[in-house]
């Protein structure tokens, strides 16, 4: 939702072993200059992480695909129903290794309450609401994932939905 870029990590694991130091990095990806960066291994444990910057040959789209506001009939509460499409297109000739992380919208009332219909495989981070999808995808794939959830509350509270 924040941003539809996909950025490029390296992990290094047993990195201990380069004798690495603290100090200012160029990056570089293939032939490609990435930018520069500064390495801090003061709290690093057993894996470094190093952003390599967006690739673009990695698409994801996030599109609302359903958008349904009413009056439950019986119930006499408001019902927001939601649903989100991700696709995700792999035009690499490899396979990769990704996470799609979207949010769930945050309860602060229980007269509130936010049924979750879909979520097709995520984990949610229930402090949060944060939505994660650990996706493995093929060269040349595409992969989608849907995210659907219906809101309820009361008629005299206001509710920010999406």
């Amino acid at each position: 939702k924040l941003d539809p870029q996909v950025y490029l990590t390296a992990m290094f694991t047993e990195w201990e072993d380069l004798d690495l130091i603290n100090g200012r990095m160029h990056i570089y990806f293939g032939d490609d200059y990435v930018g520069e960066s500064q390495l801090h291994l003061d709290f690093v444990k057993d894996t470094l992480a190093i952003s390599l910057g967006p690739d673009p040959n990695v698409l994801v789209r996030r599109k609302r695909t359903l958008r349904e506001d009413k009056v439950g009939a019986f119930t006499g509460k408001q019902e927001f129903n939601r649903e989100y499409t991700f696709t995700v297109v792999n035009r690499k000739q490899a396979d990769v290794t990704l996470q799609v992380e979207d949010q769930l919208p945050l309860v602060r009332t229980e007269e509130i309450s936010i049924d979750r219909l879909k979520l097709d495989g995520a984990h949610v981070h229930e402090a949060s609401g944060k939505v994660v999808w650990d996706l493995e995808i093929k060269a040349g794939e595409q992969v989608e994932r849907i995210l659907k959830y219906v809101i309820q509350s009361p008629r005299e509270l206001m509710v920010l939905a999406d």
